[in-house]
């Protein structure tokens, strides 16, 4: 419809002017230049704001790039994580749904200039898979700067309430089916890294209780994997890089 092609049009340019405004910053960073008054980041706020929630692939467009900014913010804020972690709900939600995938660009059609044949025109195409993957190793403990066996636990958790969200809790890790083949690669890097995870955290365990607990986990995670794959028939995909 006209109003799904004004609202991608819409985000490409939020998109757009976020990127100008990166580039404008990095090279006042190296020149010693004035920066921009509006930061990246900013900019894909106030996008987020102005993108109804309906307009449910635009709204992931600019979701997904405005989490992947703020993972580069350095160093990185207890504000920067809280508002981190309510996005990252916030894009679970929006990855719900067995009717289609998110991620799959949309196609709005438009009238051509001589006659009245529709043309289409291919949205942008959203990868979840690699905004989960890149959240969660962005949780992950050598990378928060965290000391101290409490903080340390803390952040385990952390990273565990991430992937047991996506895997067990939504639609989205329970197959592979109908997802983009970027998006099927990405959820393999996903279950790699929480298998690694938990594998070194299995080895920090003295205890036999918990290393127990942690070799259960990762068994239910390759279960996982593999079930995400055999779901549509992709499953040697993942044995083969395992």
């Amino acid at each position: 419809s006209s109003t799904e092609a004004k609202m991608s049009d819409d985000a490409r340019l939020w998109l757009r002017w976020a990127e100008v405004s990166r580039q404008i910053t990095e090279e006042a960073a190296t020149s010693g230049t004035t920066k921009p008054s509006t930061s990246p980041t900013s900019i894909l706020r106030r996008a987020l704001k102005q993108t109804p929630i309906h307009e449910r692939h635009s709204h992931t467009l600019i979701l997904t790039e405005l989490m992947q900014h703020l993972m580069m913010e350095q160093p990185s804020s207890s504000k920067t994580k809280a508002e981190l972690k309510s996005l990252f709900h916030k894009l679970l939600l929006l990855s719900q749904g067995s009717n289609y995938s998110v991620a799959y660009a949309k196609k709005s059609k438009v009238l051509g200039d001589d006659n009245d044949e529709e043309d289409e025109i291919e949205d942008d195409k959203v990868n979840l898979a690699s905004t989960f993957v890149a959240y969660l190793k962005f949780t992950m403990p050598d990378n928060t700067g965290t000391t101290g066996e409490e903080a340390t636990a803390d952040n385990d958790n952390a990273v565990r309430s991430i992937y047991t969200s996506i895997l067990y809790h939504s639609n989205y890790g329970k197959s592979c089916a109908g997802k983009t083949e970027e998006e099927t690669r990405d959820m393999k890097s996903f279950f790699d890294a929480c298998i690694q995870f938990e594998l070194a955290q299995m080895g920090r365990r003295k205890e036999k209780k918990k290393k127990k607990g942690r070799k259960m986990e990762l068994c239910k995670l390759y279960e996982t994997a593999i079930g995400f794959y055999a779901n549509d028939g992709g499953v040697s995909y993942w044995r083969k890089v395992v």
